[in-house]
């Protein structure tokens, strides 16, 4: 019976060894639709598509020391975690190529112009407070997160305009973080917060707003370490999957976070969120576009919405929590980005 099953084996070793020389031609040649995206070195693989891209974009590191003077207003960013150079120098962005001619398409203002934010831009130029963001304070410092706010109910009080219904406050999260004594702890980050303007509900936000989002990530992404987006609840899980996609292989945290209850409210969830959605956002483990809600973190192209008046308004059905938090921060680490 063995030699009559061995020709077999070899049939079927011979099958797989040629398929597998087959998937290594197609890549060499990158043929479209392969995974020659794969065969890339470890430090092009982890350089994020442009954020108006929807295909992926081959970036060469050999070209980031004339990306400056080529394109000043970069918005690949960098392939590595670290926003600034260890030994002082400013950090250059790498230069773009494009998979397809079409591809610049993609880039046309037309792709935002529906979109009922503004985009902020460079705030690391437009920042007025006592932060340092000049690229050459070195390696031993906070961690520095950018906060943006959308809206939501986390920002919301009661407006006598309209009959005291719930309505987002303008300057509410800036007054609020100002009052923070958590921030002042070492262990958290440095938070620089933007809050679009006019603030809105989530059920009014759509692709043009999320390419907003992604195009200030893409803008700021050097001269921070984490992002943090604060949005309604109605269309987070739909916000945090397109920006999963829109920014594809994030060296960097993204964190989408919210509340069912107000921060103005005495009792509310939105103060613990924020607070633990910074600190993910600072973590150098994490390298995706995620959801933090109640007391899990939740990859964010896999949650959803499962109910509208507990805490716990969040869940991912097909994928165990990244992390639960408890008294302590249990990470599952099998599953996380590296």
């Amino acid at each position: 019976m063995k030699a009559a099953n061995k020709p077999k084996c070899c049939a079927l070793a011979s099958n797989n060894l040629c398929i597998l020389l087959l998937l290594l031609l197609l890549c060499l040649l990158q043929v479209p639709g392969t995974v020659g995206f794969l065969i890339l070195p470890q430090q092009q693989r982890n350089v994020p598509s442009t954020v108006f891209t929807w295909r992926r974009i081959i970036t060469t590191s050999t070209q980031r020391s004339e990306s400056l003077q080529s394109d000043p207003d970069h918005k690949i960013p960098h392939p590595h975690p670290q926003p600034y150079a260890s030994g002082g120098g400013e950090e250059q962005a790498p230069t773009k190529q494009y998979a397809r001619e079409e591809d610049k398409k993609f880039e046309h203002p037309e792709y935002t112009q529906h979109a009922a934010i503004q985009p902020a831009g460079p705030l690391w130029k437009q920042y007025k407070g006592d932060l340092d963001m000049s690229p050459k304070i070195g390696k031993h410092r906070r961690k520095r997160v950018l906060v943006l706010c959308t809206g939501g109910t986390l920002t919301m009080a009661k407006d006598p305009d309209q009959d005291n219904a719930l309505a987002p406050v303008s300057g509410a999260l800036t007054r609020y973080l100002e009052s923070m004594t958590e921030l002042q702890n070492t262990d958290m980050p440095e938070v620089v917060a933007y809050e679009y303007s006019p603030l809105i509900d989530s059920s009014d936000m759509g692709p043009g707003d999320w390419a907003v989002l992604a195009s200030d990530i893409g803008e700021n992404y050097f001269y921070f370490d984490g992002f943090v987006i604060l949005s309604g609840t109605d269309t987070m899980a739909y916000a945090a999957s397109a920006l999963s996609f829109m920014l594809e292989s994030l060296g960097k945290p993204v964190v989408v976070t919210g509340s069912q209850i107000p921060l103005v409210e005495p009792y509310n969830d939105a103060r613990r969120n924020l607070i633990m959605a910074l600190i993910f956002a600072s973590r150098e483990n994490l390298h995706e576009v995620t959801i933090f809600f109640h007391d899990r973190l939740l990859r964010g192209c896999r949650a959803t919405k499962v109910n509208t008046s507990r805490l716990m308004a969040f869940d991912s059905p097909n994928l165990e929590p990244l992390a639960h938090i408890g008294i302590t921060i249990d990470e599952n680490h099998n599953i996380m980005r590296q």
